[in-house]
C-alpha cells in the first residue's frame, strides 16, 4: 500500500476560518434544518426558561 504524503503552506489556509471556532456567520434560520432541530433539543430547557422570562415582562 503507497502511503499518500499532502504537504501544504499554512499560508494557503490562512483566510479560511474552522467551523468549530466560532468564527463563522451563517445566520441560525440560514442553517440546515437538521442542524437547527439538534439545537433545539440540546437546548430546549434553555429556551423554554428564556420564553418565560420574556413573557413575564
Amino acid at each position: 500500500m503507497k502511503k499518500i504524503t499532502i504537504v501544504g503552506s499554512p499560508e494557503l489556509f490562512h483566510n479560511q476560518t474552522d467551523i468549530y471556532s466560532g468564527q463563522e456567520s451563517i445566520r441560525f434560520n440560514d442553517r440546515h434544518p437538521i442542524f437547527r432541530t439538534l439545537m433545539k433539543i440540546e437546548f430546549e430547557e434553555v429556551l423554554r426558561n428564556y420564553r418565560k422570562i420574556i413573557l413575564k415582562d
